[in-house]
This record gives C-alpha cells, structure tokens and sequence, in this order.
C-alpha cells in the first residue's frame, strides 16, 4: 500500500519509492526518515546519534567515504550506488 505522502520519484520511465531520507541544514543532519508499512518514521539527529544499535540496523555510519566511480555511479562507503533522480539539492541513489 503507498499512500499520498509518500515520496515516490520517476527515472528512466521507472517509478521507485524513497525508503530512505536525510535531510540536513547547512550541512548539518535534522531528521531522518524511514519508511515502514504505514508511512515514515522520523528520528531526530539526537535520537540517532544517541543509538548504535539504530544506527547498526540501519547501516548507518558516522562517516563517510564517497568516491565517484563513473557518471552516476559512486562508491559510498564500500558500497555502490546508482543515480536515480536529482530534485534540487537532493540525490536520489540507489544501491547496486
């Protein structure tokens, strides 16, 4: 089931639902949001810092190491990721 709110984006005639989003405020992380079955949770950065086990079952990690690999494929902490949307300043990425 998806509802109105959800964050849905269109790429290459492809639609794809959001599981995951970081908002941040002049580099800094605000509010994470997961979805779940009946929408998103949202967790505060105070509530995520303050839970290694959130951030664990989430693969949630302090830091960061990018490397772009090709045009619209990056390596993100050992990682790959794809490229899926742009809106704004925010990326949509996929993992592959």
């Amino acid at each position: 089931m998806v509802l109105d709110t959800d964050s849905i984006i269109r790429y290459e005639a492809k639609s794809y639902l959001v599981d995951l989003m970081e908002d941040y405020d002049k580099g800094k992380l605000i509010k994470i949001s997961i979805w779940k079955s009946l929408g998103y949770l949202e967790f505060t950065e105070n509530e995520v810092i303050s839970s290694k086990m959130f951030r664990d079952n989430y693969g949630l990690s302090d830091t960061l190491v990018f490397k772009e690999q090709k045009k619209g494929r990056f390596l993100i902490n050992g990682e790959t990721y794809l490229i899926r949307g742009r809106e704004n300043t925010r990326l949509y990425l996929e993992k592959h």
